[in-house]
């Protein structure tokens, strides 16, 4: 009995000295709101370009190699497309010219092994699954699963006119 009076008066000494400082924590940390109140800003009044066009030059345009980045942890499932080898390392080029480093691990170990393999590694057609990552402003593609598919050119999406 006496341990769990000891506990709750240690536990109220503590909540009544952390509600003793509450107002000097509050005295240090407040801020004038007068002095951070945001204004709007303005555009030159004197400019003839309409506001259209000056809010399209303010907005970030994305770079050409972003619109071809995939984000961090994107997961992607059975994309074709095929590999480049320099190596023992593999870059693979997905449809849509889309481009992945190959990383490190036994999959990607299986397919520059059949690339060595091959007269011309560049017309395989692969169907790869992974995960996406990110490193210096370029993917990288930690391959979970690949499947050769066809060593002939891959099939145009072009409609043939009889």
């Amino acid at each position: 009995m006496s341990i769990k009076f000891s506990r709750s008066i240690i536990i109220a000494a503590f909540l009544l000295g952390v509600c003793a400082w509450l107002p000097f924590i509050r005295a240090v940390f407040a801020v004038d709101s007068s002095k951070t109140q945001s204004r709007p800003t303005q555009r030159n009044s004197s400019s003839t370009e309409p506001l259209s066009s000056y809010l399209e030059k303010s907005r970030i345009q994305p770079d050409e190699e972003d619109k071809h980045r995939l984000r961090e942890g994107t997961k992607i499932t059975n994309r074709l497309g095929r590999f480049q080898q320099s190596g023992d390392r593999a870059t693979f080029v997905a449809e849509g010219n889309l481009e992945f480093g190959g990383l490190p691990n036994l999959n990607l170990e299986r397919v520059v092994r059949m690339l060595k393999s091959v007269d011309e590694p560049e017309s395989i057609w692969w169907s790869v699954s992974g995960i996406v990552t990110e490193f210096s402003g370029r993917n990288y593609l930690l391959i979970e699963r690949a499947v050769y598919k066809s060593a002939s050119p891959h099939p145009s999406t072009d409609k043939v006119k009889p």
